[in-house]
């Protein structure tokens, strides 16, 4: 009888352990951001233009956008904190930090500000270093980068306004206008992850009540003039 017991309790443990791993799977799942480059580079470059232009990219290591602006014929400023990983006609690689830079008369009729933003001014992550408000400062000063009828085309975390040290922000309510304020609003966009783990586009509050984290968030996606 004793056995009998001890039995069905291992058995039931080994169940319970078995659904509590796939919980943790299907919640991985769901709550990570594998997936969102698909949504962010395809947002970008279907919004270059079809005419060569200056066209400025901010962090440009590890994306596939500079490439991609350079095989269309545009012009290209890439900068980013570390090294660039190649040479390719049309573009020039500047290495710093965007608000320190010395951009003198520079005008740029694109700016590429794909899942940059949202890490200026948190120390301690892609070489940056602390800066209080860092963001609204580099958004600021890019504005003056555009030119009269120049476009930004901005990808961001969205959810609940929250900041996750050393990673990154997450945009709501309060801190998405304040980012936004120098720019016109032309066209946006919001993509959540559902219960199926699968990104799809949602309206804008359902992506601005999203509980974010270091791994996770929903996306917001913009158009902006000057």
């Amino acid at each position: 009888m004793i056995k009998s017991v001890i039995r069905d309790i291992i058995n039931y443990a080994d169940k319970y352990l078995c659904l509590r791993a796939l919980m943790r799977d299907e919640n991985a799942k769901v709550h990570s951001l594998a997936g969102d480059r698909a949504i962010e580079w395809s947002w970008v470059t279907v919004r270059l233009p079809a005419e060569p232009c200056r066209v400025l990219d901010l962090g440009c290591v590890g994306s596939v956008l500079t490439g991609i602006a350079s095989r269309q014929g545009h012009y290209v400023t890439a900068v980013d904190l570390n090294e660039i990983e190649y040479e390719m006609p049309n573009v020039v690689f500047q290495q710093g930090d965007i608000i320190e830079m010395n951009w003198g008369d520079a005008q740029f009729d694109i700016i590429m500000n794909c899942s940059m933003i949202e890490h200026v001014g948190l120390g301690g992550r892609y070489g940056s270093r602390d800066r209080n408000d860092g963001d609204i400062i580099a958004m600021k000063r890019l504005h003056d980068l555009l030119a009269t009828c120049g476009r930004m085309i901005l990808t961001i975390p969205v959810g609940i306004d929250a900041e996750f040290r050393p990673f990154h922000r997450v945009y709501g309510e309060k801190r998405l206008p304040l980012l936004l304020s120098c720019y016109n609003l032309i066209q946006e966009e919001y993509w959540h992850k559902a219960k199926n783990s699968k990104w799809g586009i949602c309206d804008k509050q359902t992506a601005l009540n999203t509980v974010g984290s270091a791994e996770f968030y929903s996306l917001g996606l913009f158009l902006l003039g000057k």
